[in-house]
């Protein structure tokens, strides 16, 4: 029983991926019959300043409730990382919450937000990295002066340190033992071979081993500048007063170098040639993937419009791949989806089935990708519905202030919140022809990393002949 949770608790990581892949966008209003697909007045009133520094401060006012989520936003992550520094700005959210120059340590860290009423988190991800707390609308300043503290002046303190480096090395090792993530790993490896470092969030056990806080000091003056950073304050407040008291606090925090000069961010180069992996392990739910290396939003925005519309009609429990594995049996899940990124986005597909049927379930994949790619597969109708879905997903996002400000955050650090704010218009225009073209140059006949995790016995009794074959299998073509 217990493997099979684990591929599902993979899976819904997997959505979860998917839906932050795309903007969480603002709600149409009712959408019924014939009613347009525009954006008309539903885009959110920001107001952005920069400041001298190079600080933008962004303010929405939201005043259905007491609070204010005051949100620092920062064009860090993995894409920002070398071999050096690999894993670095995830070991810096660990010590983001403990003390600084104001609060001598996490005793009084924790004590001070007791004292604001803060609720606080942080999150490190390929493209974006974020600390944010709410709290009531009338600490303002002292929230923001708590926040400027604990960016601009972390102690680094080395006893803290060697703490947290024990709580990040657990957490590796807990990544590393669900075996589901060891595919997606080796898929990882394999799909960004000249820079695996720039996508690995959690990094290398031997970097944050040898952390130091001269390390850590020199990364937070590269990357932790305010002309690389964005203050987000969305709430109870007026825009005006917001700004006001977010320039009185921030403008002391000094501008740095550009941190990308003399660091440029990993270019990862194409996939020369199709990869085989598989992984066998003692699982019960076989797992079979097919990944390529998609489109750079800022390069190819079009492509990524047409890729979430695809990925959402597949989705549909009306379309015919979803009744295919679904409804069939076939599979337990399958799904199509790609991660939007700057640095190059990946477009997944997957089929997760018992070992009996992943013979079956894996050609059927294969034979939709192929269908997929002819017209009249989607069909204008389904493509309505698709954008429908996209539209109403987002309807609970704007209900919810932290989970707007967050993906407002994540947009203006991954490809600018102009993506963002366009994405539904976009997204309403995307035709079967642009899914076509998407296709064409990002999937079919394109070099492709195909792995699949499995029981070894499994894949012996049930997969004769094919690539996964122990007894066919290159000693070196598998991760063991």
């Amino acid at each position: 029983m217990k493997p099979v949770l684990s591929v599902v608790m993979f899976l819904g990581a997997a959505l979860a991926l998917f839906a932050c892949a795309r903007p969480a966008t603002i709600p149409l209003g009712a959408l019924t019959g014939g009613d347009s697909l525009s954006l008309s007045a539903t885009v959110p009133d920001l107001a952005t300043e920069v400041l001298p520094n190079g600080l933008a401060v962004v303010t929405l006012e939201d005043h259905r409730t007491p609070l204010l989520t005051i949100l620092l936003a920062v064009k860090a992550g993995a894409f920002s990382e070398t071999p050096e520094t690999d894993g670095l700005t995830h070991f810096y959210e660990h010590l983001f919450f403990k003390g600084n120059a104001k609060v001598p340590d996490q005793q009084a860290y924790v004590r001070r937000m007791q004292e604001l009423g803060i609720v606080f988190n942080g999150s490190t991800s390929q493209e974006a990295v974020m600390y944010y707390f709410t709290l009531p609308k009338e600490n303002l300043r002292a929230g923001l002066e708590f926040m400027f503290d604990a960016i601009t002046t972390p102690a680094f303190d080395e006893g803290e340190m060697e703490r947290e480096k024990k709580a990040v090395l657990a957490e590796i090792d807990r990544h590393d033992a669900e075996p589901y993530n060891a595919l997606w790993d080796h898929v990882r490896d394999a799909l960004f071979f000249a820079h695996p470092y720039a996508k690995n969030v959690l990094g290398s056990r031997e970097v944050i081993r040898a952390a130091t806080p001269q390390t850590m000091r020199a990364m937070q003056q590269r990357l932790f500048v305010p002309n690389n950073s964005a203050l987000f304050i969305v709430g109870d407040v007026e825009p005006g007063q917001a700004t006001q008291a977010a320039a009185a606090v921030f403008s002391a925090w000094q501008r740095g170098a550009d941190p990308f000069a003399a660091t440029p961010p990993a270019v990862h180069p194409p996939l020369e040639r199709s990869v085989t992996l598989p992984l066998y392990k003692p699982v019960a739910t076989a797992l079979y993937t097919i990944s390529w290396q998609g489109p750079r939003v800022g390069q190819d925005p079009k492509a990524t419009y047409a890729a979430d519309v695809m990925s959402t009609a597949l989705a549909l429990k009306s379309s015919g791949f979803s009744r295919r594995f679904i409804d069939t049996g076939l599979a337990h899940q399958a799904m199509v989806y790609y991660h939007t990124q700057e640095y190059t986005g990946t477009v997944d597909a997957l089929v997760a089935a018992d070992p009996l049927q992943m013979k079956a379930a894996m050609e059927a994949l294969e034979e939709e990708l192929t269908l997929m790619a002819q017209p009249g597969y989607f069909t204008p109708e389904l493509l309505e519905v698709a954008k429908r879905r996209l539209m109403f997903d987002t309807l609970y996002q704007r209900q919810n202030t932290l989970e707007l400000v967050r993906n407002l955050a994540f947009w203006w650090c991954s490809t600018g919140m102009d993506y963002y704010l366009g994405y539904l218009d976009n997204i309403s225009k995307v035709t079967p022809q642009d899914i076509r073209d998407f296709q064409v140059r990002y999937l079919t006949g394109k070099p492709r990393v195909t792995a699949m995790i499995i029981n070894r016995y499994d894949a012996a009794a049930n997969l004769a002949g094919t690539a996964f074959d122990p007894a066919a299998a290159a000693p070196e073509g598998g991760a063991q």
